[in-house]
Parts: C-alpha cells; structure tokens; sequence
C-alpha cells in the first residue's frame, strides 16, 4: 500500500481498508499504519507495530514521540489511564525541545468543507498533498526544513517529505506530537478523576496551539491536534457539567474534522456532540427543541429522540467503515439514550388526562385501546419509527414523579415492552456485546486484562 493510500486508511475517507503488512516499510508508514489498526480496533497488531517503533534507536524522534501517544490512546481506550498516563508523559519529554511552536508545522492545511465535498462527488478521496515518500533517514527527522534533531544535523527540505506527502495530514511533525501528549495527559488525568489537572494540561496544549505560526509548511494550525484536543475540552466540560462548553467543543471538533476529511475523527466527533445532546435533554436543557436533529455546524438538538437518532446512525456508519471500537461506543451511549426516551415516554403517558388515548394510539382512537403493532400503549423510541420525518418535533419532557412509576401499572408494562424490544436498549446492548467480543479477540494480552477489569456496566471506549 503506497503512502497516499495508506493516508486515507488513517487520516481520511477510507477508514476500513485492510492495511497489510508494512514490518519494512519506513517509520513513518509503520506509525500510520498501527494507527489505523487502532481505529480498526486491532489492537494487537497495532501494538506490535508501536512497540517496535518505541525501542528502535534509528526511528526519528517525532514519530517516537506519535507511536507513544497512539500506543497510550489504545489503552485509554479500554480503561488504562494509569498506563497510558506514563506513556504520555515519555512522549512529552520527547518533545521538551518544541519551543512552544516558533518552529514550522509540518502538517498539511485541511481542505475547505466544499471543496471536499466536490471531489467527494467524484468519487475521488479529498486529498491534501501529492505522492512524495514519508519515509525518514535514519538520523533525520519528518518535520519542517530548518528543524534541528537531537543528533544535531540541520533537516533539509528533501529529509522531510512527509509534509508534502500524503502523511502530510497526518500532522507527524514534533510541535503535533507535544499537543498530542498534553491532550493525552489532560485524558489521563480526566479518566483517574483529576478535572483541575487536566483543566492546566490542556491550557498548555492550547498555548502550543496558538503559537504555531501561520504561512508554515502547511500555512495553518495543525488540524488533527486540535480536534483531539477539543475532544478532550467536550469531556472535561461534561464531568464539569458545563453543557454549554462542552457542546461548543465537541461542535468544534465537528467542522475540523469534516474540514480535513477524516471520517473516523468526524464519527468519533458526532458522537460526543450526540453525548452532550443526551445529557442535555436528560438535564432537562432544550427538551422540547424543534428543527433539524443534526445541524451542518455540528450541533444536535437537544432532546433524547434527536441525540438517539445520531448515535443509531454514527453506530450503523462505524461498524459500515469497520471502525469497531467507535461502533462499540455508540451502541452503549445509544442503549442509555433509549432507555432515557422510554422513561420519558413513560413518564408522559403517566400524566395523560383520563379518556385520552395513550401516547403512541393511532389518531383518534379510543381511550385504553392497543396499538396493533407493539401491544398496549408502547411507543417506541424516536429514531426506530421510520414515519417520523427528521426534525419531528421531540415528545413533552419533564421529570417522572417517584410515585408515578410506583403505582402506575401501564407505566411500568411500557417500561419494561419497550426496553426488552428488539430496538430498545437491550437490543442495543447485545450489539454492543457482540462488537466488544470481536474488539477482544483483537486485543493484545494487556489489552485484554484491562477491559476484562471493569464491569460489564462500565465498559466504555474513552474519546481519545
């Protein structure tokens, strides 16, 4: 598999493709390479491949640097934060001599969302560099011409290819590799409940951000950073209960990942957008929100049919691109989503005045009559009733009373039909059981250990 498309596997539209083997290929392939088996969720092969990066003396530092953060990212993702913590922090020390971004980004400029779009119409990947090798010398290092290494030989233009190459957008250079590691940390800390810790790290990665000139090697802000770093801004906004921060970062994370192209950054950043959305609903935040359920800005409206529908479809597009570990994390928020539409379905029907219909009856039918299809008075959640149009308006919220779910017997049968449908929670569920089966026997032996650690309940992929 040459460079270009090897980008795309990794960083762009083809995230699904089997990537081969590549034990000769240069480091900077070799690191592509075992992150799109991450994403893919072969986890094992992946960390083979990183490992193998982390020990050898000749590979250059930036890459080091990158194979240590994607090697922490896929222990984080299957609960290691402790692990992955050491990880990020070796990566960082790799990168001390960053001088807080005055050197060039050798990462390349995402394409504009239209201009994306219209290659896409082509059938042709949308594409941000030409067909030059990422592979490295064995002294020099992928990055900016000027940049020093650590065994003192000034880089060329011609050692550094990669920023003109397809690996061009994978933003491989070492300024990228720094705000990798201060996100990385920032996630760390947030997963072993440090909030004001990772609050400082990422002010540091937003520092280095915003130092990282313009009119560089690829003219901008390196893109894959940044959205890995807004990743990190929704969650910490969310343990904060900051909605309204943590929707504006995930929405950020949204347009740069559709701006780059990347679908697996931007399934992964509708995702947490749909999150935020759920928890705003359950919050009771916009609950009765009209509209469009998905915005072009990256904003899901608050209600729970709305946040459902998104997480059904990122789940459907994940486990379709063979992005298993973010199909597992969708199907689990997605199960929580449909159980918080049925207790809120629930709880309205509780409260229906007496000789009216149950929520869900046919127009006009009569009071207590069933609904052929699901049994009495079930409705199912918004995303699974296909008559619906998008942006149908959400269904009347507000909390259920203590007694209502006490006393009220058709309550509690709706409760229970529609969670043990097929397309209820459960059903959600099983799904997400059966990816993790297959995410599993992907995985390393530590890998394994880590998720076989947290309950069954709490088994969920982190963001980054």
């Amino acid at each position: 598999m040459d460079d270009d498309r090897l980008s795309e596997v990794a960083f762009g539209a083809h995230p699904g493709v089997s990537v081969g083997r590549v034990g000769r290929a240069g480091p900077a392939v070799r690191w592509a390479a075992a992150v799109a088996l991450g994403g893919q969720g072969h986890y094992a092969a992946a960390a083979a491949l990183l490992e193998t990066l982390r020990r050898e003396p000749r590979v250059p530092v930036e890459i080091r640097a990158h194979a240590l953060v994607a090697r922490a990212s896929h222990l984080r993702q299957r609960g290691g934060h402790a692990l992955a913590e050491r990880l990020d922090g070796q990566a960082l020390a790799l990168t001390a001599g960053v001088p807080g971004g005055s050197s060039e980004v050798g990462c390349a400029t995402a394409p504009e969302p239209a201009a994306a779009a219209t290659a896409s119409t082509r059938g042709v990947p949308p594409r941000t560099a030409t067909a030059a090798s990422a592979r490295a010398s064995p002294r020099g290092v992928s990055g900016p011409a000027g940049h020093v290494d650590r065994a003192g030989r000034e880089a060329t233009a011609a050692d550094h290819g990669a920023a003109a190459s397809g690996f061009g957008r994978a933003c491989a250079d070492l300024l990228s590799a720094r705000v990798d590691a201060l996100a990385g940390l920032a996630a760390d800390a947030l997963g072993q409940g440090g909030l004001d810790r990772a609050a400082r790290l990422l002010t540091r990665a937003d520092a280095v951000l915003a130092a990282a000139p313009e009119g560089g090697v690829a003219g901008s802000v390196p893109w894959r950073p940044a959205v890995r770093t807004a990743w990190v801004h929704a969650e910490l906004a969310l343990a904060r209960a900051d909605l309204d921060t943590a929707s504006a970062a995930a929405a950020r994370a949204v347009r740069g990942a559709a701006a780059a192209g990347s679908v697996r950054h931007l399934l992964k950043s509708r995702l947490l957008a749909a999150v935020v959305a759920s928890v705003r609903a359950a919050a009771g935040d916009g609950g009765g929100t009209t509209g469009a359920v998905e915005g072009p800005e990256g904003v899901v409206a608050p209600a729970p049919e709305a946040a459902l529908a998104v997480l059904d479809t990122v789940a459907a597009e994940a486990s379709a691109a063979g992005l298993l570990p973010l199909a597992w994390a969708a199907l689990l928020a997605a199960a929580d989503a449909a159980a918080t539409v049925v207790r809120r379905v629930a709880a309205a029907s509780a409260t229906v005045a007496p000789g009216s219909p149950p929520p869900g009856a046919p127009e006009g039918a009569p009071a207590g009559s069933r609904n052929p299809r699901t049994g009495p008075a079930e409705v199912l959640p918004e995303a699974s009733r296909a008559a619906d149009p998008p942006g149908a308006a959400a269904r009347p919220s507000g909390p259920p009373s203590e007694g209502s779910f006490r006393h009220d017997r058709r309550s509690d049968r709706l409760l229970r039909s529609t969670i043990g449908a097929p397309n209820g929670a459960t059903g959600r569920r099983h799904a997400a059981a059966a990816t993790l089966s297959v995410i599993r026997a992907r995985s390393e032996g530590r890998g394994r250990r880590l998720m076989g650690e947290a309950p069954p309940g709490e088994r969920r992929l982190a963001v980054v």
